[in-house]
């Protein structure tokens, strides 16, 4: 599957957003799949400090991952996708 990511600095932290979803929706799937696409990130030689999945549900746009990254996120919004991750 391939996945968009955005991977930027954030307030000098290397920050990756992953446009993705656990299928039944709980934190514990999201925190495995965030832990997967973080580990073939990391794989890739990307530096990941901090981490987050961007989804849509029911229409808003939310994100699951570390706390002060999330609230960022819901503060300033989704940056654009600089790559693609296929796992």
């Amino acid at each position: 599957m391939n996945f968009n990511i955005a991977h930027v600095n954030i307030q000098g932290q290397n920050c990756l957003i992953c446009e993705a979803n656990a299928q039944d929706g709980t934190d514990r799937s999201r925190s495995a799949v965030l832990a997967r696409l973080v580990a073939a990130a990391r794989a890739k030689n990307l530096r990941v400090d901090k981490s987050a999945l961007a989804y849509t549900e029911y229409g808003r746009l939310k994100f699951y991952g570390t706390p002060d990254l999330v609230k960022f996120l819901a503060n300033n919004g989704l940056p654009n996708w600089t790559h693609t991750l296929t796992l």
